[in-house]
């Protein structure tokens, strides 16, 4: 068997590939995004306004949840298309509109994506902001102590000029 044949195959079979894959997005091949709307506690949302919006064209499409608070939308619907990679941002509010939420999910190679929203209470901080608040007021304050605690001792650095500090 000669090497010399085999690599040149090899190349054309991954251009076709490739090829395939770009004419399967450039198609509109179905994808579709799922999932569950439910509040923290696992309680379930029913008849909830699902809307899920593409970042990189800003094409919506929207869809209701069943019964059971589950949904299901196909991206190929989207004006715009989708591609891999793609971030989808996934709102969800009760029928009421008492309850919102959002999630985010990266499109697959995949003909299916899960993507399970959290709602709660319009104008309510959920606990993950107020966890990530406070992790970033944490590194904030280690971070002053300890330029605070590097610098004692060390003369201070004139703006311009020569010479060093007289004392």
């Amino acid at each position: 068997m000669k090497f010399g044949r085999v690599i040149p195959a090899i190349s054309l079979l991954i251009v076709i590939c490739l090829a395939a894959n770009f004419l399967v997005q450039a198609q509109g091949m179905p994808h579709a995004i799922y999932g569950v709307v439910s509040v923290s506690g696992g309680q379930t949302i029913g008849n909830a306004t699902v809307t899920l919006k593409n970042s990189r064209t800003d094409a919506t499409i929207s869809t209701t949840t069943d019964a059971l608070g589950h949904y299901q939308a196909d991206l190929s619907s989207m004006s715009g298309g989708y591609q891999v990679g793609d971030v989808i941002t996934v709102k969800a509010e009760s029928s009421n509109g008492a309850l919102e939420g959002t999630a985010r999910v990266t499109v697959s190679g995949s003909a299916l994506d899960e993507c399970n929203v959290f709602v709660s209470e319009k104008g309510v901080v959920s606990s993950h902001s107020i966890y990530l608040a406070v992790a970033i007021c944490a590194v904030v304050a280690i971070t002053v102590i300890l330029a605070l605690a590097l610098s004692r001792g060390k003369p201070p650095v004139k703006a311009s000029g020569k010479g060093r500090r007289r004392k």
